[in-house]
């Protein structure tokens, strides 16, 4: 919780957010802090006689524990979302992105820059075995509007079921 707190009873006060948004009231109560919340909000005071004052404070959301959901197998012929193997990233959107696949050799099968396009279990349209395959997904997302982005690594395994 965020209060205003003036020199004088004839003043009003009021929060602007990070999206335009006003907030009435000296008090800016935040109970659940959520990534869409992060940015400047901006207290705006006006005294008696019309002088304003303004001051930003930033809320940052540190999002150094996220991790998109992964699956861990997914069968191509299924229906969607079980027919490609593909990240749910929530209400994140990455910055920057790149997933490869390798097979059991360390072969890259499958590489993408596309968060939105999953691997249909093909290398150059031709269908791979079932099987169990390693990803690496690298990519980066703002924790907020004010920080540089961060990279995350997150490798692990996924099986292609036929």
């Amino acid at each position: 919780m965020l209060e205003i707190q003036s020199g004088s009873n004839n003043t009003t006060a009021n929060w602007v957010g990070p999206n335009g948004e006003i907030i009435n009231g000296s008090v800016l109560q935040i109970s659940d802090v959520a990534y869409e919340m992060a940015g400047g909000y901006l207290a705006v005071v006006t005294s008696a006689d019309g002088c304003v004052t303004e001051k930003e404070v930033k809320l940052v959301v540190n999002l150094c524990d996220y991790k998109p959901d992964i699956p861990n197998a997914f069968r191509p012929a299924s229906n969607p979302p079980n027919n490609t193997f593909n990240p749910v990233f929530g209400s994140v959107v990455p910055l920057t992105f790149q997933m490869t696949i390798f097979n059991r050799w360390g072969m890259v099968i499958y590489e993408t820059n596309d968060y939105s396009m999953g691997w249909d279990g093909t290398m150059n349209n031709s269908p791979q075995p079932m099987g169990v395959y390693t990803y690496m997904i690298k990519m980066s997302i703002y924790s907020n509007s004010f920080s540089p982005a961060n990279a995350l690594i997150f490798t692990g395994i996924v099986t292609l079921l036929r």
